[in-house]
């Protein structure tokens, strides 16, 4: 199994970025052992159904962010004095000790930024409220396997295994409903006056299919609108929406998100006037490490076009939440052992080459540019990598790849994809059983409406092993042990407990029944 080790970044001049650097290792079934953050190192212990029981947190928190590189950054904790950070070109990070040994420990730190433009000081606050478990923080589950507490929250379930509150003794809860396809449709929030709940807030969700398109507050007055298009398998839900938020609508203005290849959102920019307002960058498991704008906290759709809780510090995946500071789902993937014999793991530990969708599985990965294939071995949580080709062809005498040519005369088909056997058309495909039953080939159904016909007058794409494809994913059978890898990838498929789909066989509605064996995402 591939899984994310290590991540850091680096300034356009090589320096690593104090503050930005990640380091991650697990043990042989995916459980977190250790990670490290910026020398912050958490110790996890699992117990044998792989829920975590106890973590070692460290009492040193980082303080980072971006500001323009001319400004002057200070950072203030409570009452304590003024911190100047270390900078990094336009980034900055500073190191706060807090002893949690006795007990959880809740502060606040006030960012400043000032910059001089010739006439006046301009000044930025960002102010950052941190909290630290006690340690070791403990974590119980119920017979379900649903997490009942850790070091902050107390959470309740339903008979359904869905979460209905989430309790900061003492503080805050906040409580949640759902529809009768479980789709999460009030939110309410309260907080601790000294001897009862106060109600702060209600939040009503309106959907379209699985997106939420607006959010209403207890007395139905319009809070926000959202309007969606195609997400990154290029149809609206076919990705469960990651990467498909084209714009949200609010009391003061219409915003824009901006994406990176993944489907996660790195910012938002004003629609009137093209400023931005909010920018996020994230570790890879979707933890918020730097933010800047003003309007960074008005925007719940971030990380994988997810919603985040601020106050509940989740993010709504479509069937569970998910927390970002453990890198864990809350409770048990709904599939069970279908998706990894791990089933609180998210996204393989490799969120960066996989996206979890809805919050029960993952799927494979097609790079046409890299010709690299992997495929995840949801029985044994294993994986399989090959060399693989699209549209064209190995040539053992150069020992190189040689793309098709033949054109098909369509100006408007995109520049890539007027090559009639150009390679497949990069989105998410089911993997399915081809309709003629080729024995040890795989048809890639489109995510719409299971139709064998695609884009641009194109259809019959498959996954098979050989040495030329006009638009198939093809297993490259020249390269070292790819042979063997495809046996291996035929025998990890056909013994996954397939789903039966309805596939619409032609204009009039008539439907056959297909069996999908699961999902591949495409790039170019």
């Amino acid at each position: 199994m591939q899984t994310v080790l290590t991540d850091k970044k680096y300034t356009s001049t090589g320096i690593e970025v104090v503050g930005q650097s990640f380091g991650y290792d697990y043990d042989d079934i995916g459980n977190l052992k250790t990670e490290n953050r910026n020398g912050n190192v958490f110790k996890y212990t699992a117990n044998n159904v792989n829920q975590y029981t106890q973590r070692t947190v460290p009492g040193r928190v980082n303080i980072s962010g971006s500001a323009d590189a001319s400004a002057k950054v200070t950072i203030k904790q409570g009452s304590a004095g003024y911190t100047r950070p270390q900078r990094y070109g336009n980034y900055f990070n500073a190191f706060f000790n807090l002893d949690n040994s006795s007990s959880s420990v809740s502060d606040t730190f006030d960012v400043y930024a000032v910059k001089y433009n010739g006439t006046k000081d301009i000044v930025a606050k960002q102010t950052v409220d941190i909290f630290v478990p006690k340690t070791p923080e403990l974590f119980t589950y119920d017979d379900d396997g649903n997490l009942l507490s850790d070091g902050r929250f107390t959470y309740t379930w339903n008979a359904e295994n869905r979460l209905i509150s989430a309790v900061e003794t003492g503080k805050q809860k906040i409580e949640y409903a759902y529809d009768y396809t479980g789709r999460r449709y009030e939110r309410k929030s309260y907080s601790w006056n000294g001897s009862d709940w106060t109600l702060g807030s209600t939040i009503n969700y309106v959907y379209d299919g699985n997106n939420v398109i607006a959010e209403y507050d207890g007395s139905n007055n319009l809070i926000k609108s959202y309007l969606w298009g195609e997400d990154i398998s290029g149809s609206l839900d076919g990705a469960g929406g990651v990467g498909g938020l084209l714009a949200v609508n609010d009391s003061s203005g219409i915003y824009l998100p901006y994406y990176d290849g993944n489907g996660n959102i790195m910012g938002y920019i004003d629609a009137l006037d093209g400023t931005l307002k909010a920018s996020y960058e994230y570790n890879p498991f979707g933890k918020i490490i730097c933010k800047y704008g003003s309007k960074t906290d008005d925007f719940n759709y971030q990380f994988s076009t997810k919603y985040w809780d601020d106050e509940a510090k989740l993010l709504w995946y479509r069937y569970r939440p998910y927390i970002p500071e453990i890198c864990r789902w809350l409770n048990k993937d709904s599939i069970e052992e279908q998706g990894g014999l791990n089933i609180y793991g998210f996204s393989k530990n490799n969120p960066i080459n996989y996206i979890d969708i809805l919050g029960n599985t993952v799927t494979a990965m097609f790079n046409n540019k890299a010709q690299a294939f992997s495929i995840t071995d949801d029985d044994k949580g294993g994986g399989i990598a090959a060399k693989a080709l699209s549209g064209g062809r190995w040539d053992i005498k150069t020992n190189q790849f040689l793309p098709n040519t033949t054109t098909i005369g369509m100006s408007e088909v995109p520049k890539t994809y007027r090559e009639g056997n150009g390679p497949t058309i990069p989105g998410v495909y089911y993997i399915a059983d081809p309709p003629n039953d080729k024995h040890d080939w795989f048809a890639l159904l489109n995510k719409n409406d299971y139709s064998m016909k695609y884009d641009y007058g194109r259809d019959g794409f498959y996954l098979h092993l050989g040495s030329f494809s006009n638009g198939c994913v093809t297993i490259n059978k020249y390269h070292n042990a790819s042979n063997y890898n495809w046996l291996r990838i035929v025998l990890m498929i056909r013994s996954t407990t397939p789903e039966y789909h309805s596939k619409r066989i032609n204009d009039l509605g008539t439907t056959s029944c297909i069996k999908i064996y699961g999902q591949i995402i495409v790039r170019e």
